[in-house]
């Protein structure tokens, strides 16, 4: 929503919290392409694009509204609705999908994220770090939809895995779930 309304609607970045988001988001259609690409609008958007420090940015700002975040909701709940997915977000198993029947709560310490959202944006690390310090303070202290764990949730610890280590552990708790 973020991409749309800032490249799609010309509205300037700083304006979101501001603007009159029920109509300017009347046409917006978002659907999922394949693992690296969305539709939006049916305009095809790398995934990397929407994870830019911009529109991460942006989007907590977006996510403090309660009119943005049930149009995000419905969104998410109809796609999941004609297949399974895996979903990854702030509140995908608090509010999205509280009925998962497995999720997966991440954490690392801030200098390992820096550096791996550093790395796969390909952005400096001090922006990085004052971008997710800020993200981080805006959706834990949000009235709508904090980031939270759920408390079916298991936590996982990246900071020292791989992502192999953690897909091998991911797998692990699915084949363990699988079986009760």
């Amino acid at each position: 929503m973020t991409y749309h309304l800032i490249e799609n609607k010309g509205i300037a970045p700083e304006s979101l919290k501001t603007t009159s988001l029920q109509t300017t988001l009347d046409d917006f259609h978002f659907e999922f392409l394949n693992a690296t690409k969305v539709l939006i609008n049916h305009k095809p958007i790398a995934k990397k694009t929407l994870k830019s420090i911009l529109f991460s940015k942006y989007g907590a700002s977006l996510a403090t509204s309660v009119w943005a975040r049930q149009k995000a909701l419905g969104i998410q709940q109809n796609y999941s609705r004609h297949q399974n997915i895996v979903a990854e977000g702030r509140d995908t198993g608090t509010i999205v999908f509280p009925q998962a029947k497995l999720k997966f709560f991440f954490v690392a310490d801030l200098d390992t994220r820096v550096h791996r959202v550093a790395l796969q944006l390909q952005e400096p690390l001090n922006k990085v770090k004052q971008n997710l310090i800020k993200r981080d303070q805006q959706d834990t202290q949000r009235d709508i939809a904090p980031l939270a764990k759920a408390a079916d949730a298991i936590e996982i610890d990246t900071t020292h895995l791989t992502i192999q280590e953690t897909v091998d552990q991911l797998y692990q708790h699915y084949e363990s779930s699988r079986k009760n």
